[in-house]
Order: C-alpha cells, then structure tokens, then sequence
C-alpha cells in the first residue's frame, strides 16, 4: 500500500507526520516500539526510509512506526531562513553500505549524517571525558554518505535548506535520493513553500560566550576562528562575549581591536545596533593596584575614546563584563566599582538571583540565570534602567536536550521581552555546541546548535508579528493577533527552560502551530518597517542614592513618602548606605515593603540596618507570602541579618519548592547562624540533601557542615549521594568531614569512590582526615600540597594545580591544631618557595592558627 503524508510543516523541521512519533527510551521519554510489519517489499529493498521530528534525538537503536515510513516530505519556509528536516535510514538486511544523499531543488542545501563514532571518540575534548559520555546521534557530520547502517538499526540524515533573500516565493518541487549499494534506490518528493516575505534578523543579542583560543586546532586559529563567526552568524547569532579584552586604555593593545572584532564584523555576525561583551579587560579587573583616581581618570578616557571609536568605524557598543557570577555578598565588589559610578561606559554580568538582588544596581546589564528570571527581577531591572539578557551553561550539555534549547533561545526570550540571550559556550569541552574534524577548521554542529537556531527563528516570526500588530493598532486582523500574543505570551513566561521535555509543556505540533499562526498574521497583515530604536532610560544605575546622599536622616525618611518613585528608591539607598546608623529610619522601611517600586532596595536597607532592624522581623517574614521567587531571595537576606533571631523564619524559606535559589539562600543563612541554624535540621533530614537539584542539595549541606557532630544523622544520607555521584561529590564531603568521627560510617564509601574522583581527590583525604585521624590521610594532602601532579588516576589539569594547591592549603587552615603534624612540611614548603606566593600566605595563616592553638572550623560547601 503507498503511504504518503500529506504537505504540511512538522513543528520545528518541517518534515511531515501524520500522527506522534514513537522514540527510543533514551532521552526522549517513551519506550521503543514494537518492532512492525515490515511488507515483503521492503525486506526485499532491505531498508526503509522513515520521517523523525529534527527536535527529537534519533538513536541507531530506534524502530520506525508505520506511520513514519513516507514517500513525501514538505517543509515551510521564510526568505532569509535556514529550516532543517530530519529523517531515518533504517535497516533491515545486514549489508547495507554506502548510502549515498542526493538533494534536487533550486534552494540551497547542506546535507549531514550522524557523526561516526570514533570520529567523535578521536575529536571531541581529548582532555576530558565529553566524548565517552556524548550520544553521538546529537552530533552531525557534515557529507552525503552514510558508510554502513546494521541490521535492525537506524541512522540519521540532517538536511538543512537555506531561502535567500532572492529565492521566488512559492511552491519549490524537488526530489531527494536514498542510494544504497547494491541495493534499489529510494525516491521522496521534496515540497518547499517559500513564504512571501522576508524574515527579518532579530533586534536583541542572541550570542555565544567565546573563548577564542580554547578548543580550536591547533592549526589554523586565524581561519578556525574566522570560519567560526560565519557560523555563528548563519546559526542566527547577532552578537558576541568577546574574550581578551585586555588593555582598553587608549590606544588599547588587544587582540580584540586588530583582529577578533573586525574578523566578527565582516563576517555578519556583529552590527552596530546590537551591543558585544568584552571579557578580562583592566577597566572592570581592578587587581592591578592602580589607585582608584588613577583608574577613574582611565576608565574616563576609555570611556569617551570607546564611543567615538565605536560610532567612527560602525563598530557595535562594547559593554564591559564585570566579575563573572558573583556570589552575594562578594568582598570588595561594590567598593571596587564605585569610581565607575559617573563613567558613560556601561557593565554587565552573568548573576543569579542572589547577585541580582545584591549588585543589580550597578551593573547596567543583568545577564540572569535561565532558571531564576522572574517577572519582579525584570521590573526591578526597568526601575533601574537596566537591561535584562539571558545565559545558561548547561541548556545544551545536560541530556543533549534539543527541546530545552529550541524553547530557551526563542519561546522563553520572546516571552519575557529579553534584550539578550546568550550560552556557554560555543566551543570548550562538554559546553561545545559545534566540533571539528582534525583536517579541517570549518566547525560542524551538534544537534542542540542546530535547535539554537530554530529558537532564534521562533523569535523572529513572534517580533515580526509583534511589529506588525503595533504599527497597525486599529485594524481588527491586527487586535485578532495581539489577543492571541497576549494569550500566548502569559503562557510561555511561567515555563522554566531547564524543565522542559518532549511534549511538555508544549507539543511538537504546537511549536509548529505556533510559527505558522504567526507567520499567517505577518502575511495577511503585511510586514512593516522595524519601529524606531528607543532612547535608552534616564541613567539611574550605579549610583542610586546621589539625589539624597548628603541629606539628613530625616530627610531621607520623609523622602519614602515623596510621590515620585525615583525619590522614595534614592531615599532608600541613601538609607542603605548608613548601615546600622539608620536604625531609625526601620520603621519607615517597614512600611515601603508593600510598597512593589520601594520593595527591594527597603529590604535592602533594613539588611544593611542589620541586627537593629529586628523589629520587622515579622513584616519581612510576610513578604514571603508573595508569588514571586526573586521578592522571596530578598526577604530572605534581610532576614538572615537580622541575626539568630530570625532562624525559625528562614525556616520557611527552606521549604520554598517553587524557588531553588531561595532555598539555597537561606541554607546559606542558616549555616551563618552557627548553633541556631539546629532549628533547620528536620528539613535537612526530610528534603534538604536530595541531590536532584544543586541549589537545595548546597542547602542542606551548608547547615551540615554549620552543625558539624550534632547533623551526625544526616551522615548515611550524605553517603547515599556520594556513591550516587560516584565520589564527585564535594559538598557532601565537605560535609562529612565537619562532622569529624561521627561520620566513621562513611568511611568505606568513601575508599571506595574516592580514588576516581580526580579533582576531588583532596577532598576525600581531608575528610578522611577529620573523620578517623589517620597520618596517611594528611601525608596525602601534603603530598597534593607538594605536587598535584602525583594525582595519577584523573590526572589534574596542569592550569589547576594552583588552585589544588590552595584548596588544599585552605582546608589545612581550618584544621587548625588538628593538622598540627604537617607543621614540619608546610614550613618547609614556605622557605623553599616551592608553592605559589597566595598558598604560602594561606600556609602562614595555618601556622599562625596553630600556634594560637585554634581548633578546627568548618570549611562550607
């Protein structure tokens, strides 16, 4: 009987389907089918050819349904967009070989199969573990031949069509042939709709962080890097984390402005209108001891050179990257920026929640973690006038998740009106969204590279359509279409990116619903001119409490009331600012909590107001009644000020299921408290050490290793997670070995996974160390102290052993008295200048505690 499918676009590769698909149990959920019928002529041909959604994986294991085995495949397809099919060789004789892909159409087309598996094995990150644990059907081959599929197996074809701006509009017939050796060939009518318009480039920054010189042959670095950018640019990339910014003091001496960002700008990848990063420059790294007049007066000049340089050469703006992820609070951060306060040159950081709440008023851009952006953090960052981008690190590496990244670049980005979106990283180990073939320096992509893209063209068709609606208010089509981007978008912004799976939240189909509703509206509407580019907000950033600052406490106190918003957030700052002197202004604050444009930067003061504004304690325990998790964070660090006092409170905050990073601030907080944090052991023992989510996990173990002996009963499930993770474990051994030989029980765990955990291989010793006391165990730690190269299963990377060598000098220190036996070695090492000079100040401070005869203190996860 023939089976043919009718025209229609599969969700976001376009190949059709009549009904879902079944997948193997891998990472696509399900179980693998039953093995079908196969027709008398098909085991005559000995193979089929079968349809596969590109957002799904498609491992060699998997057996197509009835359904999936087409004669005809149809795609839809913008001017000016790359769309992707996927599609299945499956095979049902033992010898088939060299299956030969042959595309016949007058549009553009790069053909891919699933990589060979050693090639990958040779290839991929020889200098960690990425290619034995990386599924190789996510990775992609660029050629037309499939060398051999086994009998009963399945193999992947990837075609990805490219309408240029001049490719007619309208119905594209062609064919595509499935060659075997030896075996008949398989012909399928290829259909390509060509929208009639042209799908303009996205107005944000959709980019990549890139670490130039990390991951790229070792050959041809200067072609490597230029081939890169043309990818990233065909791959819907505006924009772009520049590293080695290195000297901006003009004239700068960078590699930067000779060649890195001309190489971006021909390549199409950067445009004036869309702001770059420039990482490790020595306007934001302010270890160089240059007094901070010396740096402002620099920064000023680079400043002013930097903007005319910029307009001069149509160079986009460069934002300057600060300290990467800080934690809240960090030492020194806001001291070391205040001389940028009133310097025209904007800042930005990747941050989570905490950092977000703590730093976001001196940072211009906020680049949040995919997981922890809230709407109250977007509203905080306009009351700022800053701006709101997106990363994450793991959206691609954990589970190779295509879904996850098609919804992260575009639904979740559109949904919450970002001005960036950006991903670690384009090519450095287990994070690579693209790898190489040793004779070559063209990149080739991961599946999840491919899914980017597709995200990015969701976000196209959505501002399209966004664009359309209000330059045609009025027109009843265009009120029609704003209903349904209202309806849509309230749906879209409560989904968490790192949850998303295959048919969760949203189905196939719906993805491919949604573009074609959207691109129904741009065609029946008409597209229309891009709106003008707004003014950027009034600066408010960076110094927030100037209007108020010299003014009296009353003042101040009277200036929360004032109408104007901007006034009652300056008063609060400058309130800030006064610390525990503003004790009196906490009733005031008190009452600015309800307050949604004075709420944070009040808890923010009652904070700095410390233990002195216990007296709201109460008030601050209600905020977190309210729904949203970032406004939950603050209240959670007011509290934690407030000292042991506020110890059953953050109680509450432990159980906050619907917010992790909530979770994990109070744990922290907890842990600050010492003894009182004991209130919180049930939680621990109930939830807290599960490790299926890292912000809650950290948790637990931080008021673990707070309490030291009296969490003795967390102890079997500390272990259970250690042989779970396999001894890569740190929190929990950190854990452990607070609490000392109460934890004997963990000992033979311990020996069993401790030896391959690599890096984490000091971390076993000193636990063992603190647990049962023995001189072998700290003779390890020396010997790592020494040289880290003597770690010789998991061997340490090289660019590590420094930061081994303090790791382990660290937790010397807080034994104190009880590592008293190394005092010997770590003198010597001291003399000898055998360890870098930050390790010998750390070793000092050891010797120092010994000799003061202090015990042993916690060192927290």
């Amino acid at each position: 009987m023939k089976r043919r499918t009718k025209a229609m676009t599969l969700l976001l590769l376009g190949i059709t389907l009549y009904g879902p698909t079944g997948y193997a149990a891998d990472q696509n959920g399900g179980e693998t089918p039953a093995r079908r019928a196969w027709t008398q002529a098909e085991r005559k041909k000995g193979y089929v050819v079968f349809s596969h959604g590109a957002m799904r994986r498609l491992p060699s294991s998997y057996v197509p349904t009835d359904k999936e085995v087409v004669e005809e495949v149809s795609i839809e397809l913008a001017q000016g967009e790359y769309e992707s099919i996927q599609f299945g060789v499956h095979a049902l004789a033992p010898d088939i070989r060299d299956v030969r892909l042959d595309v016949r159409i007058g549009v553009d087309c790069q053909v891919y199969h699933r990589a060979n598996h050693q090639t990958t094995q040779n290839r991929l990150s020889p200098h960690s573990d990425y290619a034995r644990t990386l599924p190789h059907e996510v990775v992609l081959e660029r050629g037309d031949l499939v060398t051999s599929v086994a009998q009963d197996s399945s193999a992947n074809v990837w075609l990805t069509f490219h309408a240029t701006p001049q490719t007619a509009p309208g119905v594209h017939v062609g064919v595509i042939s499935v060659q075997p050796r030896d075996r008949p060939a398989t012909q399928l009518k290829l259909i390509l709709r060509i929208r009639p318009f042209l799908l303009r480039q996205p107005r944000i920054a959709f980019g990549m962080y890139h670490p130039a010189l990390w991951g790229y042959p070792a050959y041809g670095a200067d072609q490597a890097q230029k081939a890169a950018f043309t990818d990233m640019m065909k791959h819907g990339q505006t924009s772009i984390m520049f590293y080695e910014g290195q000297d901006l003091i003009p004239p700068p001496k960078s590699r930067l402005w000779d060649r890195d960002l001309p190489q971006a700008m021909q390549a199409g990848l950067t445009r004036r209108d869309i702001p770059c990063f420039v990482l490790s420059s020595n306007i934001t790294d302010t270890s160089d001891g240059r007094e901070p007049a010396k740096r402002a007066d620099q920064a000023r000049l680079t400043a002013v050179w930097l903007a005319d340089e910029c307009r001069r050469r149509g160079w986009p703006e460069l934002i300057l990257y600060g300290r990467d992820e800080p934690g809240y609070p960090a030492v020194g951060l806001r001291e070391n920026y205040e001389y940028l306060r009133d310097i025209p040159i904007r800042i930005g950081t990747a941050m989570d929640a905490q950092a977000a709440y703590g730093y976001g008023d001196i940072h211009d851009v906020w680049i949040i973690e995919e997981d922890q952006l809230t709407s109250q953090m977007s509203s905080e960052a306009r009351r700022l006038g800053a701006e709101v981008w997106s990363y994450s690190f793991r959206i691609a590496r954990e589970e190779f998740n295509p879904v996850r990244q098609r919804f992260y670049a575009g639904l979740f980005t559109w949904a919450h009106g970002l001005s960036g979106n950006t991903v670690w990283a384009y090519q450095h180990g287990n994070h690579s969204h693209v790898w190489y073939r040793l004779d070559e320096h063209e990149p080739m992509p991961m599946q999840v590279w491919e899914m980017r893209r597709e995200g990015i063209d969701d976000y196209r068709y959505l501002q399209m359509l966004d664009d359309a609606v209000a330059a045609k208010r009025g027109d009843p089509l265009a009120a029609e279409a704003d209903g349904w981007l209202t309806t849509l978008r309230n749906r879209l912004v409560g989904i968490n990116p790192t949850e998303v799976e295959a048919d969760h939240p949203l189905s196939e189909a719906e993805y491919d619903a949604i573009r074609t509703r959207a691109a129904g509206y741009i065609e029946r509407l008409g597209p229309v001119p891009p709106p003008p580019v707004a003014p950027q907000p009034g600066a408010r950033l960076k110094d927030e409490a100037a209007p108020l600052r010299d003014s009296s406490l009353r003042d101040c106190i009277t200036a929360l009331e004032d109408p104007d918003p901007f006034l009652r957030r300056s008063a609060a700052a400058a309130l800030l600012e006064r610390g525990p002197d503003a004790a009196e202004a906490v009733p005031a604050l008190t009452r600015k909590l309800t307050d949604p444009d004075v709420r944070i930067v009040s808890l923010r003061a009652l904070e700095a107001i410390g233990p002195a504004a216990v007296e709201s304690l109460d008030e601050v325990a209600r905020v977190y009644e309210h729904p949203d998790g970032f406004v939950r964070v603050a209240a959670t660090f007011c509290l934690a000020a407030m000292g042991p006092p506020a110890a059953e409170a953050l109680r509450t905050a432990l159980k906050d299921k619907d917010y992790p990073p909530n979770v994990q601030a109070a744990g922290r907080a907890l842990a600050r408290l010492g003894d009182a944090a004991i209130v919180a052991l049930p939680e621990v023992m109930e939830h807290l050490l599960d490790h299926s989510n890292f912000k809650v996990s950290y948790a637990g173990t931080c008021i673990v290793a707070a309490l030291g002996p009296a969490a003795a009963g967390a102890v079997d499930k500390l272990v259970k997670v250690y042989v779970e993770k396999r001894g890569r474990a740190p929190d929990e051994l950190r854990a452990l070995a607070s609490i000392g030989p109460a934890a004997r029980s963990a000992v033979p765990a311990l020996l069993e996974y401790g030896p391959t955990s690599g890096l984490y291989v000091y971390e076993m010793h000193y636990a063992l160390y603190r647990i049962r006391g023995e001189q072998g165990d700290l003779d390890a730690l020396l010997v790592l102290l020494r040289d880290p190269t003597s770690q010789k299963t998991n061997p340490i990377p090289k660019s590590l052993h420094s930061s081994v060598q303090m790791d382990v000098a660290t937790r010397l220190e807080a034994m104190g008295v009880k590592a008293q036996a190394a005092v010997p070695e770590v003198r010597r090492l001291i003399e000898s200048q055998a360890v870098p000079e930050p390790v010998r100040v750390k070793l000092s401070a050891f010797l120092k505690r010994v000799e003061n005869g202090e015990g042993f203190r916690a060192v927290m996860p």
